[in-house]
């Protein structure tokens, strides 16, 4: 009897651990994210959408500066319809700071998305942290297909090599019929490194 009540102890946590972990080629765990004005976002919010984000620290700060240029040059690509198929944002990890000062916090927060121009949402529950595996105090990124599938997790700074993989991966599924004119992928490719590596040095 004490076999059997081990075994489906285990078995309970490994579907518990894989139903709340995000894993590349599975659906990705529920979320609760937050906007500075207190709206609540989760992954049912982007149903039927691309989406990507970069994972900061406080205020979503942005240190791989180079990651979101090349998204963002990306999304500029796409005809106006299409574009509202991807979105990009950055996660500022707040989980570890106290509920009261949550105000000062969605303060900042307020003030980087106007400085650098980008939507910024708040984890206050430490959700993308934990159930994405990223590493804390550094740079991670995520991008999630239009079925809500993890395509891309990368924890830590993310290397040449891997930002090329993305924007190899985005061209060739908004390729044939989401750009404003036919482009030749081997073109953009090389352009998307080209950029990558001035804006290196």
């Amino acid at each position: 009897m004490k076999k059997i009540i081990i075994i489906i102890l285990i078995f309970s946590g490994i579907y518990l651990y894989g139903k709340n972990t995000a894993i590349v080629g599975k659906k990705v765990p529920k979320f609760v994210l937050e906007t500075h004005d207190e709206i609540k976002i989760n992954p049912k919010t982007f149903k039927g959408k691309y989406y990507c984000f970069i994972f900061e620290g406080q205020g979503g700060e942005h240190k791989n500066i180079h990651v979101r240029k090349r998204i963002e040059s990306f999304i500029r690509m796409l005809s106006a319809d299409k574009r509202k198929k991807i979105t990009f944002f950055t996660v500022a990890d707040v989980s570890k700071y106290l509920s009261f000062i949550r105000g000062i916090i969605r303060s900042k927060v307020r003030s980087n998305e106007k400085e650098h121009k980008v939507r910024i949402y708040c984890d206050f529950t430490g959700h993308i942290l934990n159930r994405f595996k990223l590493i804390n105090k550094f740079t991670n990124f995520v991008l999630v297909d239009d079925k809500g599938i993890a395509r891309f997790i990368i924890r830590g700074i993310v290397k040449h090599s891997e930002l090329r993989n993305i924007i190899t991966y985005l061209i060739k599924k908004f390729n044939a019929d989401y750009v404003r004119a036919p482009i030749d992928i081997s073109a953009a490719y090389n352009s998307a490194a080209y950029n990558l590596e001035r804006i290196q040095k």
